[in-house]
Formats: structure tokens, C-alpha cells, sequence
């Protein structure tokens, strides 16, 4: 229950060096930045095990914002509901309903990892119900999104309003959950599940092993304009599903020619729709797992597997294995296909 005008629970201030471990802010707001926690300009923070719980935030980062700042957010793991590291009931006026990151001007914004932490329930108003990168390098990995919900990007928004690939560092989005979340009222169609804003054909995101399952509203994933400038940023994506929800009218499952020739470009990618969903997983950089995926039947049939390439379900050739063994599997990966099912 405390109030800041920056930072409701704890202001981490310019070049400070600071860690935090297993805390708790709960019920705290700020009238401006970062209604848990707002950590400015050159600082250097490292959040292990924290909760952040019904914080909310006047402008961005509803549990926690990071203004051109170098960031690690870890936990131990964000399977289980009572996740120890988690951002839960947080909201934003502005970006970022659980974390926003972000630039203080006209530089690079922050640097950092979101590693097996989970988001749930956290809303905003404008871009990123879960999470906000804004001109941003991030690797944000191994992390469940569940119900958020935004104008733009309900699960995730990586944005970047200049054409300036200097300025526009790539950020990693990698073998995450994005479940059930909200894409309300962005221009256009918005993204549910997630939204990649650029200019230009600027790379600002890498898309891999992400399963984006049971959007409620808005396209799975969307591209769209970094600002008023011409043109959508082009993604990468890899070993990435896309899924809405069978009472979700959107018009499409994946929205912005750049998305939609992203994922045609790879045969690792599946964009699926209500009406022909099923499991499915395939290989992703930086893990290496696999699942045979063409049935639950270990007696069907399916195409070969292809190292690195999505086995798809087929009546031509007789898969090596039962199309339902486990071919290899990572710790910690099991969660994330385990989503597939829902």
C-alpha cells in the first residue's frame, strides 16, 4: 500500500547498482512511472524471486519500469500459479501493464533478460499488457503470459518509432507461453497475443519456439506501424504456433503483411486456426526439444522428421517413431508444449 510519485514501492535512481530477492510489492502505486518499482537512467538492477502484486502506475510499468537501464528479472520457475517470480493484477495508464522498459529519449532504451517469470492478469492502456520493450534489447525467455490484456499487444509489445536501426536493437522473444490474453482497441486490427510496431522493415524482434494460444480478442499476433512513418517492422519467426480462440472474431489469426510473410517464409511455423488446431512443437534456438506432434494415435502416420523442421501431420510416410513419443526434451520445456493441450 505504498504511494510514489515515481516508483510506488522503491525509485532506483540514476547509475545506481541495486538487487532485490524474494520481496514482495503488493498494492503499491505511483502517479507517474512504475507503480512497484521505477529504476532510471544508467542504473544496473537485478530482481530474483519478486512478486508484484496489484501494483498500478499512472503512466507505464504498472509492477515495474526501467528507463534506459540494465535489467535481469529471474525466477525459479513460472509454471505453477503461486510462480515466485510473477507480475499479477498490475496495471498501466500508459505501456506496460506488468513491466514496461523503455528509453529515457532519443537513445536505446534498456538492456536485460525476463527469464521463467509469469505475467497474469495485468492490463494497460495503451501497448503490452504483460510486458512493454520500447527501443529495447531484451532476451525474454521461458516466461508465461496469461490473461493480459491491452488496447495493443494484450500478451507483449516490442515497439520502436524510428527508422533508425541504431536505435532499434533486436530483442529475443523465446520459448514463452502467451495464453488467453486481449487485444481490445488498437488501430486497425489489434495483436491479442502479441505486437511487433516498427518502422520500416527494421528487425526489432526474434520470435522463436513461442506458442501463442487462446487469444480471446484481437489477431494472435500482429504487425503493424512503429509510428506515422510508412511501412511495418519484419520479425523473425521461428518454430513459433499462432491460435485464437474458437468465439474470437478477429479476422485473421496473424495480422501486418510483415507477420504474415514471416511466417509463411518457414515451414517451422504454424499459423492455425480454431477449427484445425492441434498440438504441436518443433526445435528452437537456444533449447533443443522436439515433440511428434501428427496424433495422439501412436499408430497414425506422419511426415518423417526433419531435423529442425515442424513434423507435421500427413497420411504419407510412416513417422520412424509412434507419432506420440517423445523424441528429445529439455528441462523446463515441457511446460511450454504442455500449453499446446489447453
Amino acid at each position: 500500500d505504498c504511494f510514489g510519485a515515481f516508483g510506488g514501492g522503491v525509485y532506483v535512481r540514476d547509475r545506481s547498482v541495486a538487487t532485490f530477492e524474494d520481496d514482495r510489492f503488493v498494492d503499491c502505486t505511483s502517479a507517474n512511472d512504475g507503480g512497484g518499482m521505477a529504476v532510471f537512467t544508467f542504473s544496473d538492477i537485478t530482481l530474483l524471486d519478486c512478486r508484484f502484486e496489484g501494483c498500478h502506475s499512472g503512466q507505464s510499468g504498472g509492477g515495474v519500469y526501467l528507463n534506459s537501464s540494465v535489467f535481469s528479472v529471474l525466477g525459479s520457475g513460472p509454471i505453477a500459479s503461486s510462480s515466485r517470480a510473477a507480475f499479477t493484477n498490475c496495471d498501466a495508464v500508459g505501456s506496460g501493464g506488468g513491466l514496461a522498459a523503455a528509453s529515457g529519449g532519443n537513445d536505446v532504451g534498456s538492456f536485460g533478460t525476463v527469464d521463467l517469470v509469469r505475467f497474469t492478469d495485468c492490463q494497460s492502456d495503451s501497448m503490452g499488457g504483460g510486458a512493454y520493450l520500447f527501443r529495447t534489447e531484451a532476451t525474454f525467455t521461458r516466461n508465461i503470459v496469461s490473461t493480459c490484456v491491452a488496447d495493443e499487444g494484450g500478451g507483449v509489445a516490442l515497439h520502436s518509432n524510428t527508422s533508425n536501426a541504431g536505435l532499434s536493437p533486436r530483442s529475443d522473444i523465446l520459448n514463452n507461453t502467451i495464453d488467453r490474453c486481449r487485444g481490445t482497441a488498437g488501430s486497425g486490427r489489434p495483436g491479442g497475443g502479441m505486437t511487433v510496431a516498427a518502422v520500416g522493415i527494421i528487425d526489432i524482434a526474434q520470435i522463436a519456439g513461442t506458442i501463442i494460444t487462446n487469444t480471446l480478442e484481437g489477431a494472435a499476433i500482429r504487425c503493424r506501424k512503429g509510428s506515422s512513418s510508412t511501412g511495418t517492422g519484419r520479425p523473425t519467426i521461428h518454430c513459433t504456433s499462432a491460435h485464437i480462440d474458437s468465439t474470437n472474431t478477429a479476422e485473421d489469426v496473424v495480422e501486418g503483411n510483415n507477420c504474415r510473410d514471416s511466417f509463411s517464409s518457414s515451414p517451422g511455423n504454424l499459423r492455425s486456426d480454431e477449427d484445425d488446431y492441434v498440438p504441436e512443437y518443433c526445435e528452437a534456438i537456444p533449447v533443443v526439444y522436439s515433440l511428434k506432434v501428427c496424433s495422439l494415435d501412436a499408430n497414425s502416420n506422419c511426415f518423417q522428421g526433419v531435423p529442425g523442421l515442424l513434423n507435421r501431420g500427413a497420411n504419407e510416410t510412416t513417422c520412424d517413431l509412434p507419432c506420440s513419443s517423445i523424441i528429445s526434451i529439455e528441462p523446463a520445456s515441457w511446460g511450454q508444449i504442455k500449453a499446446m493441450y489447453r
